[in-house]
């Protein structure tokens, strides 16, 4: 709990260059390029989401497998040489 209170006052108090680290981490997340990481992320997710939604919500009896059961194979016995 004591390392939590540290972290959160070096983060707030210390300067790091021009700017606290919380004070970093707020003009990295203002910038075009965060935006646009978090609007793909989102977006990804949502695709995500409800393509597993769509799967889920299918009966597995009638549903195809996408990974049909390959046969089974027999182990085969591994010839011992010197025999």
């Amino acid at each position: 709990m004591s390392a939590l209170a540290v972290l959160i006052w070096f983060g707030a108090t210390v300067p790091l260059g021009n700017r606290t680290f919380f004070g970093h981490l707020r003009a990295i997340t203002a910038t075009p390029e965060a935006h646009d990481l978090a609007a793909g992320t989102e977006e990804e997710a949502r695709r995500v989401a409800d393509r597993l939604r769509h799967e889920w919500s299918q009966d597995p009896k009638e549903a195809p497998s996408e990974h049909p059961q390959r046969p089974s194979r027999q182990p085969q016995p591994v010839p011992v040489e010197g025999r």
